[in-house]
């Protein structure tokens, strides 16, 4: 899908027609056609081998505006079909309670700098949060992969879950 085109606008000076079209234009982008995916793990937890980077299996999408999420084997992907940046925010449900671990994106299999790690806590589950700005061009695939030094699954039960959120910015 082509992305609008910003206006620019110089103070004191009246917009013209076309520089106020082009603001309408991007101002219904992100209202209507906003790229967007929400998904998350509910049936089958991803099992995670000790010291590797493993990448999370998806089962649930609730929103996907895009047709991003891979849902063909292994549906752990989220393909950009808009090029540009996105926010994308996950937390990765853990099930142990003996084991430090750590979360990052990938894209295209190259790691996106951020990385976040943890400690398990004594009560399952530990969760571990990863929020970044992250460009990507059409047809680029997000990976979000969890670490653990200790072998284990992610967690899954009626209030928790993995969860990922993607939100395309006009802008990084």
């Amino acid at each position: 899908m082509p992305l609008p085109v910003e206006p620019t606008f110089t103070a004191g000076v009246v917009a013209t027609a076309a520089q106020l079209n082009q603001a309408v234009q991007v101002s219904d982008f992100l209202l209507r056609t906003k790229p967007m995916a929400k998904m998350r793990q509910v049936t089958a937890s991803t099992p995670l081998p000790a010291n590797a980077y493993t990448p999370i299996v998806f089962d649930a999408v609730d929103v996907d505006t895009d047709g991003g999420l891979s849902h063909t084997a292994p549906n752990d992907r989220y393909i950009c079909r808009t090029a540009g940046w996105y926010t994308v925010h996950a937390v990765a449900s853990i099930a142990t309670v003996n084991a430090d671990f750590s979360l990052q994106f990938t894209v295209n299999g190259v790691i996106q700098q951020g990385i976040t790690t943890g400690h398990a806590c004594t009560i399952l589950p530990t969760c571990l949060p990863l929020s970044k700005n992250i460009h990507m061009n059409v047809n680029d695939y997000l990976q979000i992969k969890v670490n653990a030094t200790t072998a284990t699954n992610t967690y899954i039960d009626a209030n928790t879950a993995t969860t990922c959120d993607i939100y395309f910015n006009l802008q990084g």
